[in-house]
């Protein structure tokens, strides 16, 4: 394992834990879009934490197939948080409660979250990266070809690959939890969760 990996898989480990920590310091109730929203960062670090550990153990090709899994329930849960307001989040709550899954696309999903948070980056993300995480976990060619080697089949992935992976876990672990403190207006998760964002970002930059 490379010394940069180590870093990375070490970084990702102290996040995990310590949004852990921070998502048990307090009892989930009320609403029932806050237990929803909470049940999906719950869903996001149960992935996260197997991706972490799948990493760690070399199991490359089944980290690579968690991320868009990961991705849907960061997305879900910041679409709900961010347009709570809507008909379209109000019905796809009263659904789920009723055991039917009606929510929209990923693309009008993170197209309603742009809308409502004034930003683009959501919906613009989504034509670089969804191709690819649908790639990884259905088997396509991106991942077919990190199986193909020269002399023999077997798992041939990237260092740079595997550290991207794990950082964009990383990333979409955190801002999944930033949709529950702002919805659930936990200032202090917040602050928390920004300063990782920034440690995280600034980390990834000094390895450029």
């Amino acid at each position: 394992m490379s010394k940069d990996l180590g870093i990375t898989i070490q970084t990702a480990e102290e996040i995990f834990n310590k949004i852990k920590r921070w998502m048990e310091e307090g009892q989930v109730e009320g609403e029932l879009s806050d237990r929803i929203i909470a049940s999906y960062v719950l869903i996001v670090m149960n992935h996260y934490d197997s991706i972490i550990n799948l990493t760690k153990s070399e199991h490359h090709i089944s980290a690579s197939a968690l991320a868009r899994p990961l991705y849907e329930a960061y997305i879900r849960a910041t679409w709900i948080s961010s347009n709570i307001t809507t008909t379209e989040v109000k019905k796809a709550l009263k659904d789920l409660t009723k055991g039917r899954d009606n929510f929209p696309s990923l693309w009008e999903m993170t197209k309603a979250i742009d809308t409502s948070l004034k930003v683009d980056s959501f919906y613009k993300m989504q034509g670089y990266i969804i191709g690819a995480f649908n790639n990884y976990t259905h088997g396509g060619t991106h991942l077919i070809s990190r199986c193909l080697g020269e002399e023999k089949i077997a798992p041939h992935f990237e260092v740079e690959d595997i550290m991207g992976g794990l950082q964009g876990a990383s990333y979409n672990a955190l801002f999944a939890v930033l949709a529950f403190a702002s919805h659930t207006k936990n200032d202090t998760l917040a602050s928390n969760i920004n300063k990782e964002l920034h440690k995280l970002a600034s980390q990834i930059k000094d390895e450029e």
